[in-house]
């Protein structure tokens, strides 16, 4: 069973919060530009559920939304709270609200940790980021390359411990740590 609302900047879809939507076959949303988005949120007060395989997501603003598996929303906005929902060219700020672990969503001003193609902003902070897997901000989806974007801020520190980072940029104005391992930050040339 296909799901299809295209084309409808301006408007909004709310989904029942604590329910899952199950999309069998193709899942197809879009705003009507960048500027100009469909809101996909929750009804009442929570996350709403979405298992879907075959996304096609491109100008939505998201909120409260956790996805069985990976979903891409290109051009789009995430409003916060979502999960498994990778938005390509998003700003995200470390906050370290939580703890030190990258992968923790309360960790991120948007309550969402970035996926590929994202920017983002390591604030000084009491808990600061260590790394727990091998973090790669690029990847090519749909025929375009996105690459991320790291800036580390004054007093800021970035602990990649003996994991490997590949980024488009990094900026560094506080502390990235590494631990000796072969070929640990890679960027393109």
């Amino acid at each position: 069973n296909d799901f299809t609302a295209t084309n409808l900047g301006g408007k909004s879809l709310s989904f029942e919060a604590g329910e899952t939507q199950n999309i069998n076959g193709n899942l197809s949303l879009s705003g009507s530009s960048s500027t100009s988005l469909l809101t996909l949120k929750d009804v009442g007060s929570g996350i709403w559920n979405i298992n879907c395989s075959n996304p096609s997501i491109t100008n939505v603003d998201v909120i409260n939304s956790t996805s069985a598996n990976s979903i891409v929303a290109t051009e789009s906005k995430n409003s916060g709270h979502n999960t498994r929902w990778i938005f390509p060219g998003q700003e995200y700020i470390w906050t370290g609200n939580s703890n030190n672990d990258w992968d923790t969503a309360a960790n991120w001003n948007l309550y969402s940790v970035p996926g590929f193609g994202a920017k983002v902003t390591i604030a000084a902070a009491t808990n600061h980021p260590v790394l727990t897997d091998a973090l790669n901000l690029n990847q090519n989806y749909n025929g375009t390359a996105y690459t991320g974007e790291i800036t580390v801020a004054s007093g800021a520190k970035f602990d990649l411990a003996a994991e490997t980072l590949t980024v488009g940029t990094i900026i560094n104005n506080g502390t990235v740590q590494l631990k000796g391992v072969a070929n640990q930050i890679t960027l393109p040339c």
